[in-house]
């Protein structure tokens, strides 16, 4: 993903491409949850910016809702994953705003790694949560995404 604009004085001169998060949206490759008519109210609950999730682990939330025997909802597990986001973030800036990721690199509390349970996962599922830029002027967004998507 790319996380960082490109700035005119790059000693690797002008970019040659570039996709943006809204360039994402348009093409159906991330879900804003803020403007959802579902998720929407919850994101606006847990942060003050756009929140971000890739087409992935849409289909992840998606198909947990349509499982007969899950009993959630969008709300419900777009609620859990926000609460554990916030609480892996509060935790890695508790540790001097860096922390280890699955591979063992540190990472500031602005990217983190967390794990979520999602029904018809048999196994815990890891997401990655960053802040990046959501459009040309740099205005902030978080994204989550399974490690695959990274």
């Amino acid at each position: 993903m790319i996380r960082e604009t490109i700035r005119e004085e790059s000693i690797f001169g002008d970019a040659v491409f570039s996709y943006s998060v809204k360039d994402g949206l348009k093409d159906g490759l991330f879900h804003d949850l803020t403007s959802h008519p579902e998720m929407g109210e919850v994101a606006k609950k847990h942060y003050d910016f756009p929140v971000i999730i890739t087409n992935g682990l849409f289909l992840l939330i998606e198909n947990a809702v349509k499982c007969s025997w899950a009993h959630c909802s969008y709300k419900g597990l777009i609620n859990d994953i926000l609460t554990l986001s916030k609480e892996a973030r509060f935790d890695a800036f508790c540790k001097n705003r860096t922390t280890s990721n699955f591979w063992g690199n540190a990472v500031f509390a602005e990217d983190i790694l967390f794990d979520a349970f999602i029904p018809g996962e048999t196994i815990a599922t890891k997401l990655w949560a960053c802040i990046q830029a959501y459009d040309e002027q740099g205005s902030p967004c978080l994204t989550i995404f399974l490690p695959s998507e990274r």
